[in-house]
């Protein structure tokens, strides 16, 4: 099972995929937060493993965008990236870092947003 973790040691796993995150609504901002992932069955192997947010429908003009790999990404490549990475998974040591960048449109309200940002992990499993 392909498991989401705080810390890049695997060891604090996030739970019910969910985020909190803050923003200042009056001007509009973005954040950028990490998350790690891992395969914790050795039997198992993944293809076509997508990793995207999923925002509450009542965040309206909210945007985020995903990246895949270690280090801080640059502006250069938070521009090209996607709303989601594609990548396998083939074995139950590697962990993946993945980065997410979540922007607030101007003239939301200030708030701790908990429950309407969450990580959406789909995949194809395979057994070994």
């Amino acid at each position: 099972m392909i498991k989401i973790y705080k810390d890049a040691e695997a060891l604090q796993e996030l739970l019910n995929n969910q985020i909190l995150t803050t923003h200042n609504g009056f001007t509009g901002e973005s954040s950028v937060f990490k998350v790690y992932l891992k395969n914790d069955d050795s039997t198992k192997t993944y293809n076509n493993v997508n990793v995207r947010l999923e925002i509450h429908e009542s965040l309206q003009g909210w945007q985020s965008k995903v990246l895949k790999g270690s280090g801080e990404p640059s502006e250069q490549e938070w521009e090209e990236a996607s709303g989601s990475v594609l990548f396998n998974i083939n074995n139950a040591t590697t962990i993946y870092e993945i980065s997410f960048r979540l922007a607030c449109p101007a003239g939301e309200t200030s708030e701790y947003y908990q429950d309407k940002v969450s990580i959406k992990v789909t995949a194809t499993e395979i057994d070994n």
